[in-house]
């Protein structure tokens, strides 16, 4: 916020206009007494009928300037203080109301030009230089900001403010530790603030400092519940912190006081769903919807949702109509591809499975699922392209481990996809496929007993598994 400076040192002795009409009028003394002792609409209508008496009285335009600016009447201000600039050239007050005047009109050019004026004139005014900051923050000139914070802060060391702005600059400057230092010196400066102490809290948790971060939103947004976004940082820290319950506590509480704000709904749909609580996180996505229906994300995780409650129709039209709002959602098209794979639509699957891995080529469940498909339609050759490719993206990939050995294994290359299968095992000892698979390869190169190892293991880990119990049976046992 811009610093109104009222000149009452220059002010105070000038000359008084004589009484002319037989009604008593306020004298400027008395207009400005009543500006000091915060009376601010009386002294207001004084000095308006002060103008209207001498409208070249110096004192008078000043103060009038000043108390528009007070009461919220920039535009007024405006016409009132470039006189009294033109009247009193030499007034750094004078020039620092007119570019507070021209701040809030929206004239920034004009106002950085009154300020350095100020400036000029008082090279010394701390006010000045937290005003013209707070015009280059407004115009991301972040360095010569920097500088006139610092020399703010100089001239006022107990100046809450500038540090808390400086904060913020060098958050914009993608600094965080050292808008978390602003933000605290302006906390230890002015602990009642809530919008210093909201600022630090958001550092601490750009540092990572999740636990202090989520000590001191749960202090502060109870006296301010209606920062929404306090609410969502809240619930991000104990999501960081592992305590997921927490975080969706803190989610329903602020739905509980905005039920119409529908990040909140969206943040705990994606809550629901990590969980997997299904039918809530619909819900959930639903609501968001419901408030925000060009919400392209929620649909696109209300698509996922459905494809994982196996509800594919309702997953592929959900998924087509955010795509078509947004052709650039990559996980909507990799979902929509997955659901028309699982509903038996695998060329066009494998149509939009390339259409994911063109935009990102290292999107590994796109490689995949492609080299699963490559696989069923016979193109083995195709299929170990993509397996080897999934797995130099992900090498710690049990699936696609296991995946590249069938595809060995199918082209004869025995050795090879033991030592595939190998891997696959090494990666996920509780796979049933991969133990099985492994086992089929051992009996492929005649190792009998190895395979027979590799089965009972299979049935070990899943009594259900029927292939390595048929596998068995065949073995004689």
């Amino acid at each position: 916020m811009a610093r109104l400076q009222s000149g009452i040192a220059l002010l105070i002795g000038l000359m008084v206009l004589a009484m002319a009409q037989e009604t008593p009028q306020v004298s400027v003394s008395e207009a400005v007494r009543l500006a000091n002792q915060g009376k601010i609409q009386e002294a207001l209508e004084a000095f308006e009928a002060l103008y209207q008496r001498a409208p070249d009285n110096k004192t008078v335009l000043n103060w009038l300037g000043y108390l528009y600016l007070k009461v919220g009447k920039p535009a007024e201000a405006v016409p009132i203080l470039e006189k009294a600039v033109q009247l009193t050239p030499n007034s750094a007050e004078a020039w620092n109301n007119l570019g507070n005047a021209y701040l809030h009109t929206g004239q920034v050019e004009k106002a950085i030009n009154a300020y350095k004026k100020t400036l000029e004139l008082k090279p010394n005014s701390a006010d000045a230089h937290y005003n013209i900051a707070n015009l280059y923050t407004k115009t991301k000139q972040y360095q010569l900001a920097i500088q006139h914070y610092q020399q703010a802060i100089k001239l006022n060391p107990r100046d809450a403010n500038a540090y808390n702005n400086l904060g913020y600059v060098y958050q914009m400057q993608q600094l965080p530790r050292r808008a978390m230092e602003m933000y605290r010196k302006a906390v230890e400066l002015d602990p009642k603030n809530l919008t210093f102490r909201y600022n630090y809290a958001l550092s601490l948790a750009a540092l990572q400092q999740y636990k202090e971060a989520a000590a001191e939103l749960e202090r502060l947004l109870p006296q301010m519940p209606n920062e929404t976004a306090g609410w969502l940082k809240l619930a991000e820290c104990y999501v960081y912190l592992k305590n997921t319950g927490r975080a969706m506590q803190t989610l329903q509480r602020a739905i509980s006081l905005h039920p119409n704000q529908p990040d909140l709904h969206y943040n705990l749909g994606i809550l629901h769903v990590q969980q997997g609580n299904l039918s809530a996180a619909a819900n959930a996505f639903q609501n968001a919807l419901n408030l925000r229906p060009d919400d392209t994300d929620a649909l696109a995780q209300l698509g996922y949702v459905y494809l994982r409650q196996k509800r594919l129709d309702d997953a592929i039209a959900t998924l087509q109509t955010a795509l078509e709002r947004n052709p650039k959602l990559t996980s909507a098209r990799l979902n929509l591809a997955t659901a028309l794979r699982l509903k038996g639509n695998k060329e066009e699957a494998m149509r939009l499975y390339q259409q994911v891995l063109t935009a990102n080529p290292q999107q590994f469940e796109a490689r995949l699922a492609l080299g699963d498909l490559l696989m069923e339609s016979g193109d083995l050759k195709g299929a170990e392209t993509h397996y080897r490719l999934a797995i130099k993206i992900n090498e710690r990939s049990d699936v696609a481990w296991n995946n590249l050995g069938l595809v060995l294994l199918r082209t004869k290359r025995v050795n090879e996809a033991i030592q595939a299968l190998e891997r696959a095992v090494s990666l996920n000892p509780k796979s049933p496929a991969a133990l099985n698979n492994l086992g089929a390869a051992y009996e492929r190169k005649g190792d009998i007993a190895k395979a027979k190892t590799m089965y009972r293991q299979a049935l070990a880990v899943d009594p259900r598994f029927e292939e390595a119990r048929t596998n068995l049976k065949r073995l004689g046992e």
